[in-house]
Parts: structure tokens; C-alpha cells; sequence
């Protein structure tokens, strides 16, 4: 599903949500694409997808850790599993504002993660068009 995905110095601009539809998009300011056939990014640029979209349908679960983390930076990590047969399952840890373990405040930076559990997921290019693998 996103196999040949590459984000290496990506970050997250956007979580939007589509509570009726149950449905999450998530704004990356560049998506690349691994060429078909290899397991490196070697700067291929030719699918990159400025401002694209991660989209998670039919989500089941959402959360951020930790409690009142914004993820607004880097993305360190996306990893993905099939569970149950019907549902998968992503974490993404990405660099965000985290709050201060003493006062509750978000004045710290540091490392969040987003865990999603959904149905079905795709790629979006900045128009909200579905691309297809």
C-alpha cells in the first residue's frame, strides 16, 4: 500500500478528518516514490508529490502519544501491518510539540507518534486525486 514510499527530511503539514466518512488525510510537504524495482530512493524525483496526502479510510482508531503532542516537523518513521485480515495498522513518529511533563504546557520538541487503524489506505497528490500504484 505505500511500499515505495520514500520521506526523508518529509514533514507533516495537515491531519485533517472526515468524521462521517471516517476517513484521515495527512499533508506531507513532499511524498517520493521509490522507482519500480528498487528498495533505494536514489533521488528519483520523477513521482514526487509536493503537498501530497496519506489518506486512511475506514478508521477504527486514531491516536496521538504523547497526550497533546501537535506533529508539525519531521518524519522520522512510517511502518505499516496488515492485522486481523481486515485492518491495517500505521505509526508514524514524527517530530512535533510535546507537552512539558511539569507544567503541562507544549513547550518541549520532541518525538510523537500517530497510530491509525483502518481499512483501506492510498495516496493523494495535493488536488485530493487518488494515485494509483
Amino acid at each position: 500500500m505505500f511500499d515505495r514510499i520514500y520521506l526523508g527530511d518529509r514533514a507533516i503539514k495537515k491531519i485533517e478528518f472526515d468524521l462521517w466518512e471516517k476517513e484521515i488525510r495527512i499533508q506531507v510537504n513532499l511524498i517520493s516514490r521509490l522507482a519500480y524495482g528498487t528498495t533505494e530512493w536514489n533521488f528519483y524525483t520523477d513521482e514526487d508529490l509536493e503537498d501530497g496526502y496519506f489518506v486512511f479510510f475506514g478508521v477504527d482508531y486514531f491516536n496521538i502519544t504523547p497526550e497533546g503532542s501537535t506533529p508539525d516537523d519531521y518524519i522520522i518513521s512510517m511502518v505499516t501491518n496488515k492485522v486481523n485480515g481486515e485492518y491495517f495498522e500505521s505509526t508514524i513518529a514524527v517530530i512535533g510539540q510535546i507537552p512539558n511533563a511539569t507544567n503541562g504546557d507544549i513547550d518541549n520538541i520532541g518525538e510523537c507518534q500517530i497510530f491509525i487503524r483502518y481499512k483501506n489506505g492510498w495516496i493523494e497528490n495535493k488536488f485530493k486525486e487518488r494515485i494509483v500504484e
